[in-house]
Order: structure tokens, then C-alpha cells, then sequence
């Protein structure tokens, strides 16, 4: 064509299918794609054609296949002719934005500070909350408004922003994300017709508000979803800002119907689920999710399309009528529609069924029956519901006071109280941190330091695990947040919230300096009952890479490595204590006929390698910190101030700290 200067179509079905695919065998060579650039200049210049989706198909190709400096070198080419509108270029940067290779975002920067198109703050920062990524959302936040992208004043940008001024309250808001968070009022006001559609919905929802939860009206939210000039992705933020956290079958019917396929209804259910936006448990609703799930396009594309009303779905009397008049007339198409329906409404009644007997079990202390019901949950894939996670987390937290003397069950409890916890982990539902740091100290005081260690890493672990491979939004309980939200409301934060972070829910269980000291002497002790009070016996290397009586210390060091702030001078501290009081309690029990012998070395190597670094100093100074140690040790601990010679033969016998 380019040599005959022939102009084919570029509108219709025909048209879609030649240029595609002669763009597509285009795409990895520069050569080829230089002569589509010129021949679609010549269809500019020539007859003002422009080559359908030639910037945002060359563009999107480059990038999908990392080829980073080609897609900015394109679009810098493509972009003055044949640059895409507001919508195609925000959902290029959108469809690419999750990727936080260091490369892939410059690009993306560098496409969007060069490209033609602003107001996308309100398009870019909720999509990036979504995802569960705070730092890309703080990085993007940044450029957009260095280049005077603002929100407006709509809560599209709502929930990202409410973290923001709670999470991180060193940095300022503009003026305009003030607005939209309620600082100040607004000074601006979007067009008349969103503007009474959006104030409708609001002034709606506001008279909901009272009791237990928020009321949605479905027909108006139904309308807000169907309207074709309000995008999708904003619909959706603009209702989770508002603080609605159930849809109405009306609502997902205008969602469903502008997605059409299964797949992409699929997906944007997940969407709707990372923002902790739910469907509900109409039967319109369950059988929505059942066939996107199965990718049933026609039975789905039968059900959006019914003349019956979603609402008459639930009412079982009126569809028994609609399926016997359907049998009759012989509307095969309506009578299998309404009995393929009934498998999801089976599976929404066990989910209904296992929660409450869940929540029974709990109640009825049958720990055992708990962890039996949550492993046949998790297998059938049935969720566990925050009405739950309510009750798990107060019968949970009652049955691990803090002090070891008011402790009502045995170590068997602890073991199942503990196991109902992580499976509930393992389903990122994480209970607060008060109840993981009373789990540690309970297995800390009763000597189970292999459950401690395993419990410990095993949560540091399956948060990031989560992190890493759900992104998304993590529910924490509203204690772990600087956010406020009503009692029977969950709190939704990032899933990569920096583990450096002061309220971070993980990092929060480990700060406590008391339980890091806590760790130390358990192990301390834990190794001198084990050996019997002897420093001797255990002075090879063999048992040296075992950490020993520095097990504690060893622990805290994995947490270290997997990002929880460990103090040195904390560490250090509780190390010479435990060396002094060990030493007192060896030197006044020690008999004439003592023959072992405290090797200073050995110690301080051993402490040192669990610590991965120097964390005791040379055994002359070290002798000279445990002297100082002992002399602040209670009297009752001692009868002697200081050991005159660490090289003195004695005898130690196990103690308890």
C-alpha cells in the first residue's frame, strides 16, 4: 500500500482487522516500523486518515516487552501526530503503572511529563492505592504535582488520600487534596450535571448513616455506575471514598453490563474485593460471580440481559412462578438460566453456615473444631468474614492474658489458640499486633522457644509473602492504624507498607523493647537448662554455630535481617545482665571441687556470631561491663558484688530466671 499509495479503510470491523494486523508483524523492527510511521504521515498529509491506535499499539508493545528507551524514542515520534486522547493515554499509563521496576517507572515518568494530557491525578493515585503500592502512589504523587495535576473535588482520591495524611503527617497536602479530604471547603465545583448526580448519591448515602454500617441506595448508585460519562474506574472510587463497602445487585448490574465478558467482569470483581467493596449475598450477585468465575460468557451475558429484575432473584416464590410459566410457554432460555443460578446460591449458603459455626466454636472454647472448620474452609475456598474476624480476635485475645500466673488453660491451648491465628494469617486476615505479642510472651515464659522462633519469623514472613505476591489491600484491626473507622468496620492499608514504617501492623509487635529483652533471656535461660548451667561443656565450634544460650539473641537477629528495627544498645545491655546474673548465681553455688572452667572467649564469640556482628568488645573490657552489670543487679540476686577471677573453678547448677 505504501508503495502504491493506496488507502484502505480505517473505520469498521474490515479495517480493525487489516491495519492490526499489519502493524502487529511491524512491531519488533524499527526498519518496518518506520515505514508505517511514514506511510501514516502520508495519510495524514494526503487525505487527514489518521492509522487507528498507531501511538498507544506501538507504545504498549515496547513496553510489555521491557524495551524501555524504544517506547520513550516512539512516543516522542508518534506522539505530536498520531498522540492518543485523554482516556487511551490514561489507560496506557494505567495498564503499566504497577510494574515498579526502577526502569519501567522512569519511562513511565518520562511519558507522562512529555505527554499531552494532565488532569490525571484522580485517574493515576486511586488505581495505584488499589493495587496496594504506597510508594510508587507517594513517587507518582510527587511528579503529578510538580506539574499542577490536582484532584478534584470529588472523593475519587479519597481513601488513597485519607492514608496518606494519617500515614505519613510530616507531609503537606495542596490546597486542592485538602478539599478533597474535608480541611477546607471546596472553592471549585465539577459540572452541573455530575454535580447533581454526585450530590444525589451523597446527600443518599448521608441519610443512611446511624446505627451499625451505611445504607447505599442501589437505583441511584445503579445510575451512577450505568452513566456512559463517568469512567468506571471513577464510579468505583467515587463510592468507596464515600465509605460504602456493600453494592446492591442494581449496582452490579450497571457494573456487569459495561464490562459485558467474564473476564473482565472477573477482574473488575477483584478490583471491587481489594477495596474491600463487597457484592453482597443477593442471589443476582452470587450467580454473577459464580459464572465470571466459571467464564461462562453466555450464561452471563443471559443473566445481564434478563428482563427479570435482579431483586426478584431472591425471592423464591416469585421465581418458582417465573420457571414453571418459562417450562410451560417452552422459554427454555429463561427456565435453564434460572436453574443454573442454584449452585451459587448453594455455595453462598455454605460460606453463611461455616462463619456462624465458626463463630460458635469459638464462643464454646472447641479450639480443635475451630481449626478442623477453618481448614475446610480454606480447602472449599470459603471466606472468612470480618463479623468473624471480630469474634476469632476477642475470644482469641481473652485467652492469652499477658502474666503467666493468669494463663486459664494448658500449653495445649496456647498451641490452638496459635494455629487458628496463622491459618487465619495465611488468608491475609491478621489479627492485631496485641494479640501476636501476647502469643509470643506466652510462649516465651512456658520454654516452648521452637514455637517462638517458628511464630516470630512465620509472621514477618507471610506478611511479605502477602505483599509480595497479592499487592492489593491488607484489612488490619483498627488498633494497628492512626486511621479511625467504626467498630464493625475494617481498616484497609497497602500491602507494601515499608516494614520501617512506625505503624506498620508487623513492625508494631516486635518494637516493644520489653518482649525484645523478653527473647533474650528466655534463650538464655533456655540454654542453661538444657546443658545443665554449663559453659564448658559447650565450648566447640560445633555447638558454637548452634547459638546456644544465645538463641534469644539469634532470633532477634533473623527479625532484624527480615527489616523489624532491632536497638543494639538493647541487646547489648540484656546480654551482660544475663552474663552477670549467670555468673553470680555459678560463683555462689560454686563447691571447692568445682573443676569447670567460664572461658570469656567462648561467650563473647558465641554472642557475637548470633548477633552477626561485634556486639560484645574484647573479654578485658567485657569483664569490666559485667562488673558493672552485677553491681546494678537487685540485692536478693547476689551475695557477692564482683568475680574477682573469670578464670576461678566453679560449679553452676541450672536456675530460673
Amino acid at each position: 500500500m505504501a508503495q502504491s499509495k493506496a488507502l484502505s479503510k480505517v473505520k469498521g470491523p474490515e479495517a480493525e482487522w487489516i491495519w492490526t494486523t499489519i502493524l502487529e508483524a511491524s512491531l519488533p523492527s524499527d526498519r518496518h516500523l518506520e515505514r508505517v510511521n511514514k506511510y501514516a504521515q502520508w495519510m495524514v498529509e494526503t487525505h487527514t486518515a489518521h492509522w487507528p491506535h498507531l501511538y498507544e499499539r506501538v507504545v504498549l508493545y515496547c513496553l510489555q516487552h521491557r524495551q524501555y528507551r524504544r517506547a520513550f524514542l516512539w512516543h516522542m515520534r508518534l506522539a505530536a501526530v498520531f498522540g492518543p486522547d485523554q482516556d487511551s493515554f490514561s489507560k496506557l499509563i494505567r495498564s503499566q503503572i504497577g510494574d515498579p521496576s526502577p526502569a519501567a517507572q522512569s519511562t513511565l515518568h518520562s511519558i507522562y511529563i512529555t505527554g499531552p494530557h494532565r488532569n490525571m491525578y484522580d485517574l493515576i493515585m486511586p488505581h495505584l492505592y488499589e493495587l496496594g503500592l504506597s510508594t510508587l502512589c507517594n513517587q507518582w504523587r510527587e511528579t503529578l504535582l510538580r506539574y499542577r495535576d490536582v484532584p478534584r473535588p470529588i472523593v475519587a482520591s479519597q481513601p488513597f488520600l485519607r492514608f496518606f495524611m494519617n500515614y505519613y503527617p510530616n507531609k503537606a497536602l495542596c490546597l486542592e487534596e485538602q478539599v478533597v479530604v474535608g480541611l477546607v471547603p471546596s472553592v471549585s465545583h465539577p459540572s452541573k450535571h455530575e454535580s447533581s448526580l454526585w450530590e444525589a448519591l451523597s446527600a443518599d448515602h448521608e441519610q443512611g448513616k446511624g446505627g451499625k454500617g451505611l445504607r447505599f441506595n442501589d437505583a441511584i448508585g445503579a445510575r451512577w455506575f450505568a452513566s456512559s460519562w463517568v469512567p468506571l474506574d471513577f464510579a468505583v472510587h467515587a463510592v468507596h471514598g464515600l465509605g460504602v463497602r456493600v453494592l446492591g445487585p442494581l449496582s452490579l448490574q450497571s457494573i456487569a453490563l459495561r464490562e459485558k465478558t467474564a473476564a473482565s467482569i472477573l477482574s473488575r470483581l477483584r478490583q471491587l474485593q481489594n477495596l474491600n467493596l463487597s457484592i453482597g449475598h443477593s442471589t443476582y450477585a452470587l450467580a454473577v460471580r459464580s459464572f465470571a468465575e466459571r467464564g461462562d460468557d453466555d450464561m452471563l451475558s443471559m443473566l445481564l440481559e434478563s428482563d427479570i429484575h435482579p431483586e426478584v432473584f431472591d425471592d423464591l416464590e416469585t421465581q418458582q412462578r417465573i420457571r414453571c410459566a418459562a417450562r410451560n410457554d417452552g422459554d427454555w432460555q429463561t427456565y435453564n438460566l434460572l436453574l443454573a443460578i442454584q449452585p451459587a446460591v448453594a455455595r453462598d449458603s455454605i460460606e453463611t453456615t461455616s462463619n456462624h459455626l465458626l463463630q460458635e466454636h469459638l464462643k464454646q472454647q472447641h479450639n480443635q473444631r475451630a481449626i478442623a472448620l477453618l481448614d475446610d474452609m480454606r480447602a472449599m475456598d470459603v471466606s472468612v468474614t470480618h463479623a468473624t474476624m471480630q469474634v476469632v480476635h476477642e475470644h482469641l485475645v481473652r485467652g492469652l492474658p499477658r502474666h503467666r500466673s493468669s494463663f486459664p488453660g494448658s500449653g495445649r491451648q496456647i498451641s490452638e489458640i496459635v494455629a487458628i491465628a496463622t491459618r487465619l494469617a495465611t488468608r491475609r486476615k491478621f489479627l492485631s499486633s496485641v494479640f501476636w505479642e501476647k502469643a509470643l510472651f506466652r510462649l516465651g515464659e512456658t520454654g516452648r522457644l521452637d514455637d517462638l522462633e517458628r511464630l516470630a519469623s512465620g509472621i514477618v514472613r507471610l506478611y511479605q509473602l502477602h505483599a509480595a505476591d497479592t499487592r492489593g489491600l491488607i484489612s488490619i484491626h483498627r488498633s494497628d492504624s492512626p486511621m479511625t473507622a467504626p467498630d464493625d468496620a475494617s481498616l484497609d492499608i497497602p500491602a507494601d507498607l515499608p516494614l520501617a514504617h512506625d505503624w506498620h501492623p508487623i513492625r508494631r509487635i516486635f518494637v516493644n523493647r520489653v518482649l525484645q529483652a523478653a527473647i533474650i533471656r528466655w534463650g538464655f535461660r533456655n540454654g542453661l537448662n538444657k546443658s545443665q548451667g554449663s559453659l564448658q561443656s559447650h565450648n566447640t565450634e560445633a555447638t558454637i554455630s548452634m547459638f546456644w544460650i544465645a538463641r534469644g539473641v539469634r532470633l532477634l537477629r533473623v527479625l532484624r535481617d527480615q527489616g523489624i528495627p532491632i536497638e543494639v544498645a538493647l541487646v547489648r545491655a540484656e546480654v551482660l545482665h544475663c552474663i552477670a546474673r549467670y555468673c553470680i548465681r555459678g560463683h555462689n553455688e560454686a563447691g571447692t571441687d568445682g573443676a569447670e572452667k567460664t572461658d570469656l572467649v567462648t561467650i563473647r564469640k558465641l554472642f557475637n556470631q548470633a548477633h552477626g556482628g561485634p556486639l560484645l568488645p574484647e573479654p578485658l573490657e567485657l569483664r569490666d561491663l559485667v562488673n558493672q552489670a552485677e553491681r546494678q543487679l537487685p540485692d536478693n540476686t547476689k551475695t557477692f558484688i564482683s568475680i574477682p577471677d573469670w578464670d576461678r573453678k566453679r560449679r553452676a547448677k541450672p536456675f530460673i530466671m
